[in-house]
């Protein structure tokens, strides 16, 4: 799947590096300005012309001038050249025309031209069909004259039946007769001149050499084409195309005659609505917003912004406010006519009937007043139009006792539907979790099962089963002797937890010193290590800083005796409970760390007043809202992600794990916990880094 991007990309005046086009074996229907890279032509492409009517014209770079347009000149003629094989540089052939013969080495104007030098023989029989315009070259009596001609002065040979009049006929133009005695004017053109003495014209060319070499030809300069020429006895025209910049096989030739870079260019984007197929908008389209039912359009253009509004059409009412309105809606919800409404009219309730659950029905008239009451524990309140009636449970009489099997409660399940249950259909799993202690007044908790956690309540049955290792006296012990053994390793080892032993004579037990009157017990079956036992001491004496012993409690340490021989602390103060969640406390200790004062406050406290609190913040927010690895392995090009961040809005980044330049590939939010990543060619390993953000709905 190719990247999309739903707007044009401007590289603000920067570089489209190490950059493909796309890359078709042959040429497609084609839109204008799509440029295109055909593999199997190998060249470079653009599509000229509207879409649908225009044509791919390469841009390789490359290249031969196709055809040379030759206009013919004065003395010499030329076709057009065809150039599509060979090199730019053509080598013109003049041919042969009107006046002009190509000889070895040179081209020369033939004898068919009167000079004005030199001489010229105008030879051999000569039928002259019209007057003979020779210049100064005269007929010789040779010439072949019909039978019946006569030479007539300043004339030339007629017809001897009678001249009655002379028309001049030219290549060209109309002659007017001449009758009788008249006089002709012959007029030189071009490079022809005239003149006249007696009876003899003389026509002369103008030009100065009307016989040699042609020595250049000149080439002229056209649209993008520069063109040279050489001389010598084979003119040779060189055609070059003229745009400045640098072809090659990803430019193309602009309207300026200059090779530039083929830019990026729009490609299309899709119009919907809310029926129809989905539309390609591409280059050339025209989107027509057209107004429905009850809508108009209407386009305004501001400089470069152009501006659609859809308008809600007006409907035959006018705008105001109606009494007891008469209103007519059509099927888009518009009112379409309106009209003020007559109090009392056929149209309009003249009075209405109330009635309750118990009571007569009354009827109610214009301008009467319902007074809407609560009876025991209904209150009602009226505000405007809206009458609120709701339960007052404050006004409902105490009760001392509940009998479950007659008395019930009044209840609204979860579709707002009331009903009342009748108390013993209660069940304890039902109401919520006690706040306090929870007394059932010297009653039995009956039927309970036997408890599968820490906390669950045991029958007194189960703890009578289930007592292990109970105190189990199995008579004196020498600790001198280790009589019985108990801490060497016994075998076979088959003391049981409970087993209890009174020491007889002193001595180590493991490493601990025991003496007459002690007490040890088993932990554990089978027990291996002091650890494994309890020692009870029986001569114990008064304890010091480094040995255990008996300990006294004098009051003026702060503690209390009681007859009994009960120690507790003394009071220094008040009971009671001070602060919650939302107070922080301030305490007063004595010499014996004794709450002697204490205080509540409401919690004010700053960041930098608790220890790493803007670190431990930005951890747990970071850990719920972002995640981050590397991705690649050398092989796929589809690499799914999983940030378990338990949303589909992320953003996502990818940069190169060495360089740390953002690149861009296809992402896909497949689901709320993954996100794929899609490359034309395999990632190499950890060689990207992906940052996934979650935005939080």
């Amino acid at each position: 799947m190719a990247i999309r991007y739903l707007d044009n990309i401007n590289l603000e005046e920067n570089q489209l590096l190490n950059a493909s086009l796309q890359q078709v074996s042959s040429d497609p229907a084609g839109f204008e300005g799509q440029v295109i890279y055909n593999s199997t032509s190998g060249s470079l492409k653009f599509y000229s012309g509207a879409t649908g009517s225009g044509a791919w014209v390469s841009l390789d770079g490359s290249g031969d001038i196709t055809q040379v347009d030759i206009t013919a000149g004065d003395g010499f003629s030329g076709t057009s050249v065809d150039t599509t094989s060979g090199a730019h540089v053509q080598t013109l052939t003049i041919g042969e025309g009107d006046g002009i013969q190509i000889n070895a080495t040179n081209v020369a104007v033939n004898s068919t031209v009167v000079r004005t030098s030199g001489t010229q023989t105008i030879g051999g029989a000569k039928t002259f069909t019209t007057i003979p315009v020779v210049g100064t070259a005269s007929i010789s009596d040779d010439s072949t004259k019909a039978a019946s001609t006569a030479w007539v002065n300043d004339q030339g040979y007629v017809d001897s039946s009678g001249v009655t009049s002379i028309t001049l006929a030219a290549d060209t133009g109309t002659g007017t007769a001449i009758t009788g005695i008249g006089t002709q004017t012959f007029v030189g053109a071009g490079l022809m001149s005239t003149a006249v003495t007696g009876t003899t014209v003389t026509i002369s060319t103008t030009a100065t050499n009307n016989l040699g070499d042609v020595l250049s030809v000149g080439a002229g300069d056209t649209t993008f084409i520069d063109g040279t020429s050489t001389g010598g006895t084979t003119p040779v025209i060189s055609m070059a195309l003229s745009a400045t910049g640098t072809p090659s096989s990803s430019t193309y030739l602009r309207g300026d005659n200059s090779w530039a870079t083929v830019p990026g260019g729009y490609t299309s984007w899709t119009a919907r609505a809310d029926a129809g197929p989905d539309n390609a908008i591409v280059d050339g389209d025209t989107v027509d917003f057209e107004g429905g039912t009850g809508l108009s359009s209407l386009i305004a253009t501001v400089g470069t912004v152009s501006t659609v509004t859809m308008n809600l059409d007006n409907t035959a009412v006018t705008a105001g406010s109606y009494t007891l309105a008469n209103i007519t809606v059509d099927a888009q919800g518009r009112i379409s006519a309106a009209s003020n409404g007559a109090p009392g009219s056929s149209t309009f309730m003249r009075n209405w009937r109330i009635t309750a659950d118990t009571g007569t029905i009354t009827s109610v008239t214009q301008n009467d007043l319902v007074d809407i009451q609560g009876g025991t524990g209904i209150a009602t309140s009226a505000s405007g139009l809206v009458i609120d009636v709701e339960l007052d449970l404050d006004d409902l009489p105490p009760a001392t006792t509940f009998d479950g099997t007659t008395e019930y409660l009044a209840m609204v399940t979860a579709g707002n539907t009331s009903s009342k249950i009748f108390g013993d259909n209660i069940s304890v799993t039902e109401l919520g979790a006690p706040t306090a202690n929870f007394d059932i007044d010297t009653n039995k908790v009956i039927n309970v099962v036997d408890p599968t956690n820490d906390q669950d309540a045991a029958t007194k049955k189960y703890v009578d089963d289930n007592i292990v290792g109970g105190l189990i006296y199995q008579g004196g012990y020498n600790a001198s002797t280790n009589t019985p053994n108990l801490d060497s390793n016994p075998n076979p080892n088959n003391i049981k937890q409970g087993w209890t032993y009174t020491v007889t004579q002193d001595g180590l037990f493991f490493t601990e010193q025991v003496r007459i009157g002690d007490v040890i017990i088993a932990e554990v079956d089978t027990p291996t290590a002091l650890g494994d036992w309890t020692t009870v001491q029986n001569n114990i004496d008064i304890a010091t800083t480094s040995v255990a012993g008996i300990a006294s409690f004098p009051t003026a340490g702060g503690t209390s005796i009681t007859a009994a021989g009960a120690v507790s602390l003394a009071n220094v103060g008040s009971s009671g409970s001070v602060g919650s969640a939302s107070q922080s406390l301030s305490i007063t200790t004595d010499a014996k760390g004794r709450v002697t004062s204490r205080s509540a406050q409401s919690i004010a406290i700053t960041s930098s007043q608790v220890t790493n609190f803007c670190t431990e913040v930005e951890t747990c927010i970071g850990d719920a809202t972002e995640y981050s690895t590397t991705i690649g392995n050398g092989t796929l090009t589809s690499i799914p992600v999983t940030h378990n961040l338990d949303t589909s809005l992320v953003i996502v980044q990818l940069f190169d794990t060495s360089s740390g330049e953002t690149v861009n590939a296809t992402v896909v939010r497949t689901s709320d916990d993954v996100v794929t990543i899609s490359t034309s060619s395999a990632i190499a390993t950890g060689a990207v880094t992906i940052l996934i953000k979650a935005i939080k709905a």
